[in-house]
C-alpha cells in the first residue's frame, strides 16, 4: 500500500525547476548518458530544460505530475504524461499525417552527441508508429522518484493516475521502461510487447541500454473485447462451440493480465457475466462451461 502521507497532483509552472532537479539526478546514471553524452550540462542548459517543462505545462497540454510527502512538504517524485489523440472532434483514429507530425526529434543540447541524441528519439518514435499506428493513447514519457524515497508507493501512484485517465476515455497506455523499472509496471498491469536497445558503443559509449516497450489495456477496452467475444459466439453454430471456447480462453488470458490490481474483482465478475450469453447461444455442454470457467480462474 502507498504511504498515506503521499499525494499526487498536477505540477505548477513555478515548480518546473524542482521537477527538473529530481529528473536530472535520477537520470544521471542512465538516460543522461545519452542526453548529455559529451559533458555535464551547464546551468544554461538546465535552465532551458526547465523552461521547456514550464512551456509544456502552460502551452502544450503536457500533464506533468508531482508526488509530495505532506508530512514534510517535499516533492519526492514526478511524471510526464501525454494524451495523444485525433485533432478532429469525434474522430476515433488519427490520420497518418497527424501521427508523423507528432513523432519529432527535438534539437540536441550543447552537451549532446547529436547523432546519439537523435537515434534515441528515432527509436522511440518508430516503436510508437509500429505498435500504436493511428490509435489514440496515453503515454508515460517520464517517471522519476528520488532514490531515498523508493518503495513508498510514489511511482505506483503516478502510474495509476495516468492509467485511470486512459480508462476514462477508453484508450491504451504506452511506455518504454528500463529493465529496472519494468517489474513495477508489470505489477500495474502493463504487458511487455518488445525489447529494443540503443548501443552507445557506436558513439564511444561504455555500454548499451535496453528499453522494454509495454502496453496497458484500459478496463473499458477489456469490456469491449468481452462483448466482441459474445457477438462472435452468437454467429457460431453449435459445431463450432469449442472454437469459441478456445477464442474466449485466449482473449481472457491476454486481457485479464492487463487490468490493474484494484479492478480485478470487478473485472472477473464482469467477464463471467459477459460469458453467460456465450454458453446459451453456443449451447455449450456442462463440461465445456466448466472448461471456460476453469480457464478464467487459471488466467486470473
Amino acid at each position: 500500500m502507498p504511504d498515506p502521507n503521499l499525494t499526487v497532483s498536477l505540477l505548477k509552472p513555478e515548480e518546473a525547476e524542482q521537477y527538473m532537479r529530481i529528473r536530472h539526478e535520477v537520470f544521471r546514471p542512465t538516460v543522461n548518458k545519452i542526453l548529455y553524452a559529451r559533458r555535464e550540462p551547464s546551468q544554461e542548459t538546465l535552465d532551458k530544460v526547465t523552461e521547456d517543462i514550464r512551456d509544456g505545462i502552460t502551452n502544450k497540454g503536457i500533464l506533468y505530475l508531482k508526488c509530495v510527502d505532506t508530512s514534510t512538504g517535499e516533492m519526492i517524485a514526478g511524471a510526464r504524461w501525454r494524451y495523444v489523440k485525433p485533432k478532429e472532434d469525434g474522430a476515433k483514429e488519427r490520420t497518418w499525417e497527424e501521427v508523423d507530425a507528432g513523432l519529432t526529434v527535438p534539437p540536441p543540447y550543447e552537451e549532446s552527441d547529436p547523432e546519439m541524441f537523435a537515434e534515441l528519439f528515432k527509436l522511440f518514435n518508430s516503436n510508437k508508429r509500429e505498435i500504436l499506428g493511428r490509435r489514440p493513447y496515453y503515454v508515460l514519457d517520464t517517471l522519476v522518484t528520488q532514490p531515498q524515497h523508493g518503495r513508498r508507493g510514489a511511482g505506483g501512484m503516478l502510474v495509476r493516475w495516468g492509467c485511470e485517465k486512459a480508462d476514462e476515455v477508453g484508450v491504451e497506455t504506452f511506455l518504454e521502461a528500463s529493465p529496472m523499472g519494468a517489474p513495477m509496471y508489470a505489477r500495474h498491469g502493463f504487458q511487455a510487447v518488445k525489447t529494443v536497445e540503443l548501443d552507445l558503443r557506436r558513439w564511444s559509449g561504455e555500454d548499451k541500454m535496453d528499453f522494454i516497450v509495454s502496453l496497458f489495456m484500459s478496463s473499458s477496452l477489456l469490456w469491449s473485447v468481452a462483448n466482441f467475444v459474445v457477438a462472435y459466439a452468437a454467429s457460431c453454430k453449435a459445431a463450432n462451440v469449442m472454437a469459441c471456447v478456445i477464442l474466449v480462453e485466449s482473449i481472457v488470458r491476454l486481457s485479464i493480465k492487463m487490468v490493474q490490481t484494484v479492478d480485478r474483482t470487478h473485472c472477473n465478475y464482469s467477464l463471467r457475466i459477459s460469458l453467460i450469453p456465450l454458453t446459451v447461444v453456443c449451447q455449450c455442454t456442462a463440461r465445456e462451461c466448466h472448461y471456460m470457467t476453469r480457464s478464467l480462474r487459471y488466467s486470473y
